[in-house]
């Protein structure tokens, strides 16, 4: 088979693994398509099919790529609560959680950082899949709370949040799950 018509078979994102089931050289295939531009690296394992997204007219969203990557995971913080309407600055930085560590934790694609962050088990919750996104997205009050306990009091965008987006009763339910210090700061916030 020829390199484009293996490449019409791979979906938009791929992993290595996913070639191998096509091509038995999967790494030479890789180096060729590489050098001719089919395909580019995201991360070591996991590429972006270039042929495909040129032909069809579109690339997959940062979001897309960040859930990719690693799983399971969301997209939380920032990005998170600009997606949701809360915060009025467009973020450079999609902020992603996952329950396993990650070597390599941040990347860019597209001229965006995709940056990862290992969150507890117990912790892990208040998202759901965004079909539009075709990615995990969190919540607002959710993303506040991971953001305020990702961040620590270090988080310049408070300024810029429409708190009055926010579900209270939600936002102190879900407090109560995180150490107190995160509740403190979350309640600190929602007074001013």
């Amino acid at each position: 088979m020829k390199t484009t018509e293996i490449l019409s078979f791979l979906p938009f994102l791929f992993k290595t693994s996913d070639v191998k089931k096509l091509e038995p050289h999967a790494d030479i295939f890789l180096h060729r398509a590489k050098q001719r531009g089919y395909i580019e690296r995201i991360i070591r394992g996991t590429y972006l099919n270039v042929f495909k997204c040129q032909v069809a007219d579109t690339f997959p969203g940062v979001e897309e790529v960040a859930c990719f990557v690693h799983s399971p995971c969301y997209i939380t913080a920032e990005w998170a609560i600009n997606y949701h309407g809360v915060l009025l600055q467009s973020p450079k930085v999609c902020t992603v959680v996952t329950t396993r560590p990650k070597r390599k934790n941040r990347f860019l694609y597209r001229g965006y950082v995709i940056e990862y962050s290992t969150l507890k088990r117990e912790l892990f919750f208040g998202f759901q899949y965004e079909p539009t996104l075709k990615a995990n997205l969190a919540g607002a009050e959710k993303a506040l709370l991971d953001l305020i306990y990702l961040r620590g009091k270090r988080i310049p965008v408070f300024d810029e949040l429409e708190l009055d987006l926010l579900d209270k009763a939600l936002l102190q339910k879900m407090a109560s799950k995180f150490p107190s210090y995160v509740a403190r700061y979350c309640g600190q916030v929602l007074s001013v």
